[in-house]
Formats: C-alpha cells, structure tokens, sequence
C-alpha cells in the first residue's frame, strides 16, 4: 500500500448519508477514514487526531465550514492540514471565500467518483511532499549546525542584533610609528547582548561568516565608521578610518555598490578610507578579488592586506595584489619572529606600499619596529578600542605617550 492510499483523512459533514458516500468511495482506496458530524467535535477529535487532509461541509448548523475552518487556520499545530471544502453551492464568491479563509479546494455535490478521487489524491500527495520536505529541511539544517558547530540560539540572536541595536563599533588608533601622532582608526566590531552581555568578536564573527551574516553585518559596519569619519573630519581632517572585510563580503557582488554608496552618502574623501582585506580572503578566488580590489580602488579609496605572512600566496603573487599597505600579523611581534617581520617590511619598501605592525604591548616592540622602518603601530601599548567618544577626545589630544617615542 503506498503512501498516498494509507493517508488518514477527517470527513466532517453534519449529514450522515453525505459523510457515509465518501466514506464509501474512499476506502476502496485504503484511506484511513474519521468521521465528525459538527464542527465541535471536529475540533475535539483534532486535539488528539492529526490528518493529512480535512473534507469539510461548508454549510452546517452552529458552526458553519467556513468558521471551523478559520479556527484551524489559526492553530499552529493543525494549521498546516489542507482543507477541501464540499458544497453545493458552485457561485465564485463563496469559492472566493472559502480560499481566502485558507482552503486549498472544492469538490462539488452531487459527488463524482472520479473528481473526488482526484482532488483527494492530488491534495494528500502534495501535503506528504512537503512533510517530507520538512523533515529533511530539519535533517539537513541539523547537520549543517554540527557540522559548523553552530550556536542556533546565537545565530538568530545575532540575525536579529542590527535591528535591535546592540552592535557597537569600537576604534583602535593607529600611529605613526616615529612620533606617536595618531593617524587614523580601525573599526573593531562590539556585540552588547541584551541578555548574554558582551559576546567576544571570535565567537560571533565567525558564526557571522559561517553563515552568511556577514555579508549585512558588514555592510552596516562600513556605513557606521564612514558615518563616523564623517563626523571626525568636521574638526580633524586627517583621520583615516580601517574597515574589515570579511571574504564572503569581497566576493559578494552589491558589495561595491555598497562601498560606493556609503562614500556618497557621507560626504567622506575616499582617500581617507582603507579596506583591511586579509590574505586568506584573497587565496579563495584570487582572480575576482584581484579584480574586485581593482574596482573598489577606483574609488580612491586604499587597500590594506591584513594579517599578512601568514597565508598562502604571501611572496608569490603579493606582486599582484592592488594594495597600499601591507599589515604585519600581530604572531610575528609577539613570537618575536624578527627576521620574517623585516623581511615584510622590506618587501613593502620595494612595492612602494606602508607597513603597520598590530599587536604591539611593549617599548622593545616598538623600537624593534621601528629600526626595521616600519611606518605605523598598533597595539594595546598605545590604546585599548575606543567608543567614538573616547577615540574622539584622544585625537583632540594630537599624539600619544609622547614618553613612550623619546625613550
């Protein structure tokens, strides 16, 4: 028996002899049949019964077809069962009605063997496909979570933290590494959860790129730090602000127009504004996001390649990547990995490009850095990330630790 033919069907019809007919001419076909006479007990049967089709009379006594169908529609465990409706009654409006109140059919009376059979048939197969489609949609959703190792509860928490507005940007200064002038910003991503609190950027940037997320989150965070330089440049021109990008944002194809946008909309001179691209974003498609790079370098904007010496292509086609800075990875400073730190720096020197070191903690560092021609600093030596308020009152002060540079 397949699946369709051992389908459980509610027949409701306050008229015996009609109810009796279907009956007849569906379990010749091995349906499971359940009878109701009223709409009340139709819905006492559904507490406890769930069909995968519902053959319902429109015109009974009390509680008509169209009202118990109605109350169906609201309930969220049954809501999903299709209807037909059975009615003498062949005029459009209450044809009309009865799909707007959620029905998917008619069948007429007098009953016809063949037409019920069709319409039955039809209904139940469409009703099992999308169960099944459920079912596996679950299955595949539920895989893809441990596969990822996804947080469900932060995923949605986090498709929905925009909206709410608990996201924060943060700035960290980046200095001129010879006089501790500050020379600019980079915008570091903050989640205030309502009810988690602050939840670090390494879990939920990941889950953001895992997901997809990203790619709106992104898109919020380069409209929010130009927005912010735009404020900045009032008073301090000078300011340049660093965006991330993520991979997923890169390759994505609005991701220029998006760029391009937010430069209009804010006024802000393109040259103040650098892309943090990482290298291992890049190695994905190199030749689109070479050409990607191109296009958004047409802007005026500048191009840095972030977390550098620590991927693939490194050496081999850094050549052809369309930058302005090269940043060191914060592993070389802190594993004190001198030799590969200024063989980058040199590197830079020969493609005509500026360096900045990130992680930087101490005065050694600095001068090590700084002996190796390294252009600008980043690091908790010189300043935590900054609300705007914060980083605002630290450009008015012109430098940083000018004690720190004269040592």
């Amino acid at each position: 028996m397949n699946k369709v033919s051992s389908a459980k069907i509610l027949i409701v019809d306050d008229m015996p002899d009609n109810a009796r007919l279907l009956m007849n001419i569906l379990s010749r076909k091995g349906f499971e049949l359940i009878c109701a006479y009223s709409g009340q007990m139709a819905l006492e049967l559904l507490q406890t019964v769930t069909p995968d089709l519902i053959l319902l009379d429109v015109n009974m006594p009390g509680m008509s077809g169209y009202d118990l169908c109605e109350i169906i529609k609201q309930n969220r465990s049954i809501k999903d069962i299709p209807v037909i409706f059975i009615s003498a009654l062949h005029d459009l409006q209450n044809i009309v009605h009865g799909f707007a109140l959620g029905g998917v059919d008619y069948i007429t009376k007098p009953f016809q063997l063949e037409e019920v059979l069709a319409r039955v048939n039809t209904h139940v197969s469409l009703h099992q496909l999308r169960k099944q489609l459920q079912i596996e949609n679950q299955s595949l959703q539920s895989q893809l979570q441990q596969q990822l190792n996804i947080d469900q509860n932060l995923y949605e928490d986090l498709s929905k933290a925009i909206q709410r507005q608990e996201l924060e940007l943060y700035y960290q200064p980046i200095v001129c590494i010879d006089n501790g002038k500050i020379d600019g910003f980079e915008a570091l991503l903050r989640w205030h959860h309502s009810r988690r609190g602050r939840v670090s950027p390494v879990e939920f940037i990941p889950l953001a790129e895992q997901t997809g997320l990203i790619n709106s989150i992104g898109a919020w965070v380069a409209q929010e730090s130009m927005v912010q330089l735009s404020r900045w440049h009032l008073n301090y021109p000078h300011i340049m602000i660093s965006i991330n990008v993520a991979g997923n944002q890169l390759l994505d194809p609005n991701f220029f127009s998006i760029i391009e946008k937010g430069i209009n909309t804010t006024g802000v001179c393109p040259a103040q504004v650098k892309l943090e691209i990482t290298e291992s974003a890049i190695i994905t498609d190199v030749d689109r996001a070479i050409q990607q790079l191109q296009q958004l370098r047409s802007l005026g904007l500048k191009i840095c390649l972030d977390d550098f010496g620590i991927g693939y292509s490194s050496l081999s086609r850094v050549q052809d990547f369309p930058i302005d800075v090269i940043k060191i990875d914060r592993s070389f400073i802190q594993q004190k990995n001198w030799t590969i730190a200024h063989i980058i720096a040199l590197l830079a020197d020969s493609l005509n490009v500026c360096t900045i070191a990130e992680g930087i903690e101490t005065v050694e560092q600095l001068k090590k850095l700084r002996e190796m021609g390294c252009d600008y600093a980043q690091g908790f030596l010189f300043s935590t990330p900054l609300n705007a308020l914060d980083a605002t009152n630290l450009i008015a002060k012109g430098s940083l630790a000018v004690d720190i540079f004269q040592r």
